[in-house]
């Protein structure tokens, strides 16, 4: 069956081969098209049906592999640091045992901020747990503050959390370089980026970051650096800490 087609070549040097080859055979020009397109056909079907068959196959291995990447992910777990560094601060740095307190100090200064007296009865408190416990360290942290003008005092509920040691496998837990940080915004932007934020470099490079405590929408963030990295003001510090975390202080010299 004859089906009429029209194209145009887009080289003069193909239209004179094909003329050429006419003149000499004594075949008009479509005969010689027509033949040629013949000749091609089964070569053209063959290709196609490769590619064709290459198509499915990809599809067939873009499904397998759809499939079996999650399974792969979650059957190969990869632990991060701050994963491995915060099962170590509750197996091998903090003390199992925590205290609670909720004292109520005299506060004879116009703003919220605590003042020396409130610190120092803190601080002498610290100071015989950590005997009390034979523990290096304790961390005051208020849960809960509330200063009265009216009548001269401030304090609240509190957690002190017991520190039995520092350092794990060659690895430190820098207390002297605690940081208060918007838990929003550490989920928004990450430490590094609220760091820079509030304009609080780090002293140093360190693994990462691990959260301590939590209270109304803070937390409270210690960085891991290497040992050998750590300055000897840090490793020696203050065996006291006392952090209010409503108006963002940290206090480890009183």
């Amino acid at each position: 069956m004859k089906k009429r087609i029209t194209f145009s070549a887009n080289k003069k040097s193909t239209i004179d081969a094909i003329d050429d080859y006419s003149n000499a055979k004594g075949y008009s020009r479509s005969e010689v098209i027509s033949f040629l397109l013949n000749a091609t056909a089964p070569a053209l079907n063959k290709i196609t049906s490769q590619y064709h068959i290459a198509q499915t196959l990809e599809s067939t291995l873009g499904c397998i592999f759809e499939e079996k990447a999650p399974s792969i992910a979650r059957g190969e777990p990869k632990l991060t640091y701050e994963e491995f560094f915060y099962s170590v601060w509750n197996t091998h740095i903090r003390h199992r045992n925590e205290v609670v307190d909720q004292d109520f100090y005299a506060h004879k200064i116009p703003h919220d901020k605590m003042g020396k007296s409130e610190k120092k009865l803190i601080h002498e408190k610290l100071s015989y747990i950590i005997k009390s416990f034979n523990v290096k360290k304790a961390i005051f942290i208020y849960a809960d503050r509330r200063v009265n003008h009216k009548h001269l005092i401030a304090g609240g509920l509190s957690n002190i959390i017991l520190i039995k040691e520092t350092v794990y496998d060659g690895c430190f837990f820098d207390l002297s370089s605690i940081v208060i940080m918007p838990i929003f915004e550490l989920i928004t932007f990450g430490v590094e980026a609220v760091l820079k934020r509030n304009k609080t470099p780090p002293k140093q490079s360190c693994y990462c970051w691990i959260p301590i405590y939590y209270t109304n929408d803070l937390a409270v963030m210690v960085p891991v650096i290497a040992e050998g990295d750590t300055p000897q003001k840090a490793m020696k510090g203050g065996d006291a800490i006392i952090i209010n975390p409503f108006n963002g202080e940290v206090s480890h010299t009183f």
